[in-house]
């Protein structure tokens, strides 16, 4: 059970994002004042019981202090940036937290106030911690989209990964273990002598072949595989016998397997850029929001 409530937690998003009534935040101690904006001790109280990482009471309460300030400053950024989320949204994040952790409604308002917190509390924190991560993906696409240089490095760094296997395109035929395979040979000797590959096997046993379209080669197995390796554009393989029939392949087009260009790919360097560079850029993104923001800790 304490496992479960581990996940809607994390799941809700709520570790450091509770609201307190107006009475707290007038006669609470003051923990840091954010461009003007006051986060009070009993905030960072509460924030950091619920952090899952655990470390000394000293530290714990040092670090949810720091996820608040960041808070507030991602915040003010989402106001810069009209981002909002609205309550059908919210709506629709609490059912997806209620079907991932395979629970009712009731059952989750019941987890969540054994935890001492009320659903309005719950739903304010998920609301703040939506806009925030909403926020940091806008930001960092906002970035990356004037970043062409940056991407096209990026592209060179990891050229391997964006190599296109080779395919091929075939007419097949394939006939029953019990035709006669003399028969199917005579077929491919025709092909290869330069018969129309569609008519040849229909006016010799009755069977036309079908067009496979460009498929990859990287799909394909053996003894299929080592069939067409050895099989030149324009010409019928060899008979290739497997417990499904008898299988001749007149090859139409292949393609090499080749390094895909910058411009053909963008859209997965991009993807990939954002999925490796992603904590990388918001760390630095976050702690330039810091370097220009006041913030002032009281002891």
């Amino acid at each position: 059970m304490k496992k479960l409530v581990t996940i809607i937690l994390v799941a809700a998003g709520v570790l450091i994002s509770m609201t307190f009534s107006a009475h707290a935040a007038i006669t609470d101690a003051v923990a840091a004042v954010v461009d003007g904006e006051i986060i009070t001790r009993s905030e960072v109280d509460e924030a950091a019981q619920l952090l899952t990482q655990k470390t000394g009471e000293s530290a714990q309460w040092k670090l949810a202090l720091e996820k608040l300030v960041e808070q507030h400053l991602i915040a003010k950024q989402a106001k810069r940036f009209r981002i909002t989320i609205s309550e059908e949204e919210l709506a629709m994040a609490i059912e997806q937290i209620k079907k991932r952790t395979k629970m009712s409604d009731e059952t989750l308002r019941k987890e969540i106030a054994k935890r001492g917190i009320t659903w309005e509390q719950y739903t304010s924190g998920l609301k703040k911690e939506i806009l925030t991560g909403r926020t940091l993906g806008y930001a960092m696409r906002s970035e990356m989209k004037f970043n062409e240089k940056g991407l096209k490095k990026f592209y060179l760094k990891n050229v391997t990964k964006f190599k296109r296997q080779g395919k091929i395109r075939m007419l097949h035929m394939v006939v029953p273990l019990a035709a006669d395979v003399d028969a199917l040979q005579r077929v491919r000797e025709e092909m290869n002598r330069g018969a129309d590959p569609l008519e040849a096997g229909k006016a010799l046993i009755g069977v036309s072949p079908y067009d496979t379209g460009m498929i990859p080669l990287g799909g394909l197995k053996e003894p299929f595989l080592s069939a067409i390796a050895e099989t030149p554009v324009g010409n019928a393989t060899r008979i290739i016998s497997t417990p499904e029939g008898h299988n001749l392949l007149f090859i139409t087009e292949r393609t090499d397997a080749a390094i895909a260009p910058f411009e053909e790919v963008r859209g997965e360097v991009e993807a990939l850029f954002v999925k490796e560079g992603e904590k990388e850029f918001l760390q630095n993104w976050v702690q330039q929001l810091k370097d220009e923001a006041e913030i002032k800790y009281m002891q």
